[in-house]
């Protein structure tokens, strides 16, 4: 089982292992310009599903076993995913994974600019790989839907964290037909969870815990995140998995789904 969060030194030691699948999330421009050598490339686009408003739904079992399928992956292959956008690609692609009980996966810290810090080498040709006949099966284990949420609004074991802009959280940056934010949630913006100073490599797991810790966000509560249609909320879902919390789910549609519906309680600050 591979560690959460690798670093491009220990990526070097072990992509030579023939059950290490490096997945790169970039824009295509950028993976065709220079990637880790041997990492295979997908799309955003084809492992997210959007319904009428709603974004960022999980992809069907059919449309997610031919991306894994293409890309050569069987169910023993360790993936290791990055990016060149801070990381929510490629967690986006790691919580799709452990949805479909895929579990021995790994997050580049850093991504391709941490990569390209260490002067490590890079391609630029597309490789082709035989198509593996992956069957997804997702489980519902690491989601949460609205349903789910309004249940346990008032649940004391449960954190709502939003990990969007202020300006979202506060309603003034209204990307839905409503504005505001989830009732009880706590806001911690992604960004804050990254190291600005070190390529966007994760921050230091002392400091995060004691900041989120200062919201009530502890590793003996259940975690629900969300952004806007769980992008971004995709990171924040794996830098708790890093951090040591085992009750974490994602809300896939997040607020384009609540933000789009009249029916749902919303909080103003």
């Amino acid at each position: 089982m591979l560690k959460r969060l690798i670093n491009a030194k220990e990526l070097i030691a072990i992509r030579a292992d023939k059950n290490v699948v490096v997945v790169d999330l970039s824009s295509r421009k950028g993976y065709l310009i220079g990637h880790v050598p041997g990492a295979r490339y997908v799309s955003y686009a084809d492992i997210v599903r959007s319904d009428g408003l709603v974004e960022g739904l999980l992809p069907t079992a059919s449309s997610f076993s031919v991306t894994l399928s293409r890309l050569g992956i069987r169910p023993e292959s360790a993936i290791i995913a990055y990016d060149d956008v801070g990381g929510t690609n490629a967690a986006r692609f790691l919580w799709t994974l452990e949805s479909a009980n895929h579990l021995s996966v790994a997050l580049l810290d850093g991504g391709i600019a941490a990569w390209k810090a260490q002067e490590f080498p890079l391609e630029e040709v597309e490789g082709s790989w035989l198509p593996s006949g992956y069957a997804v099966r997702f489980n519902e284990s690491r989601s949460a839907n609205s349903d789910y949420i309004l249940q346990r609004l008032d649940d004391e074991g449960v954190v709502l964290l939003d990990v969007r802009s202020r300006a979202e959280y506060e309603g003034k940056d209204i990307r839905s037909l409503y504005g505001g934010h989830i009732p009880h949630a706590v806001h911690f913006e992604w960004t804050a969870g990254l190291n600005d100073d070190n390529n966007l490599c994760m921050r230091k797991k002392h400091d995060l815990l004691e900041e989120l810790s200062q919201l009530g966000v502890t590793p003996d509560k259940e975690v629900i995140v969300y952004c806007q249609s769980h992008r971004r909320s995709a990171y924040a879902y794996y830098m708790l998995r890093v951090l040591g919390f085992a009750q974490v789910k994602g809300y896939p549609g997040a607020w384009s789904d609540w933000g789009n519906r009249q029916e749902l309680p919303k909080a103003m600050v």
